[in-house]
């Protein structure tokens, strides 16, 4: 059996074929049947906390209701913002879909970190972004290249 904690608010148990939520009060808040969890959860802080579980060695996220947000496709999930996920395929290269399953940015990068907001708002300025648009991470690819990366998946060069 694997425990995890999340601070005072969330306690994940699991063996394969049952997984538990524990609340702050030790109550159940889910139970799920599938083979474990996946890394780096839970995923707060946004619209709605969800959980990276694993089906068939696949990886794909849930909401707090045990419904399925992304499918089982995926070899990791690394995080989620917003309505992204940086995931990772079969290659071992990462890309970006949002919540709803379109890709974003193509599964062709080696390296992906979410920006965090003193980043978001040093850049953005720099960079010149159309409007309405955020930067929502930064990308390296084969050759080690640096980019930063906005919503739509438009990806802008680092320059200094």
């Amino acid at each position: 059996e694997m425990a995890w904690t999340y601070g005072d608010t969330l306690m994940l148990f699991g063996k394969p074929g049952r997984q538990l939520l524990i609340g702050p009060s030790g109550k159940t808040l889910l139970e799920t049947q599938y083979d474990g969890w996946a890394e780096n959860n839970p995923f707060p802080g946004f619209k709605r906390p969800l959980l990276a579980v694993v089906q068939n060695g696949k990886t794909g996220l849930i909401d707090f209701q045990n419904r399925m947000v992304l499918p089982f496709i995926y070899e990791k999930i690394d995080w989620v913002e917003s309505d992204f996920a940086c995931a990772e395929n079969e290659l071992e290269r990462k890309g970006i879909v949002t919540l709803q399953g379109k890709e974003v940015l193509p599964f062709a990068y080696v390296r992906i970190l979410k920006v965090d907001e003193n980043e978001r708002v040093a850049y953005s300025a720099q960079l010149k972004l159309p409007k309405g648009r955020q930067l929502l991470a930064k990308v390296w690819d084969a050759e080690n290249r640096f980019f930063f990366v906005d919503d739509a998946g438009s990806l802008h060069p680092f320059q200094k």
